[in-house]
């Protein structure tokens, strides 16, 4: 199963915790995917966020740099679209 798209949401005092999940939940969808590459998590991973959250990781060049970083900092919140 997909993950939802996630979105950011400042005010979200569950930002962090929604976060946490979301990331579990994708890194389980990709680990499911049969010869998958770091280029293609790093695609997938993009595709599934939306443009204010892209934009903290916009400067990571790999896929474990752009997991590696600590979006929970930023306080979001899924939602699905």
């Amino acid at each position: 199963m997909r993950p939802p798209f996630l979105d950011a949401d400042a005010n979200s005092p569950d930002g962090p915790r929604n976060w946490r999940h979301w990331k579990r939940c994708f890194q389980s969808y990709i680990q499911r995917i049969e010869g998958v590459t770091d280029a293609d998590k790093l695609d997938i991973l993009i595709s599934l966020l939306h443009a204010s959250v892209y934009t903290y990781i916009r400067d990571c060049e790999t896929y474990d740099d752009a997991m590696s970083y600590d979006l929970s900092r930023q306080c979001l919140s899924q939602t699905s679209e």
